[in-house]
C-alpha cells in the first residue's frame, strides 16, 4: 500500500489512519494450522488458477496431495504461488 506525501509512520485503511510506532510487533491476522488441508477447489481459488491447473501441478509435483486434499503448507510453499512472502 503505498502512503501519501507526509504521512510520516501512518497507514490509511479507508477513513481511518493508525499510527505505527517502531518496536512494536505487528499482529498476525490468522493463523493457519500446519497440518490443515483444502480441497482442490478451494486451493484454486486461493493460487487463482483453474482446478485443471491445480491437478496438473500435482501431478508434475509443484503441489502435494494427501488422499485427495492438498496441504495449506504446500499450497503456501508453492513456486507458482503469487501471494507467498520470500
Amino acid at each position: 500500500m503505498s502512503r501519501h506525501k507526509g504521512s510520516k509512520n501512518r497507514v490509511v485503511i479507508g477513513s481511518r489512519v493508525d499510527e505505527i510506532t517502531e518496536g512494536q510487533p505487528v499482529e498476525k491476522k490468522e493463523t493457519v494450522n500446519e497440518s490443515e488441508t483444502v480441497s482442490i477447489y478451494e486451493a484454486s481459488q486461493q493460487l487463482q488458477a483453474s482446478e485443471g491447473t491445480i491437478k496438473m501441478w500435482v501431478d508434475h509435483g509443484h503441489l502435494t496431495s494427501v488422499n485427495g486434499r492438498i496441504p495449506v503448507r504446500s499450497i503456501r510453499e508453492c513456486r507458482f504461488n503469487t501471494r507467498r512472502f520470500v
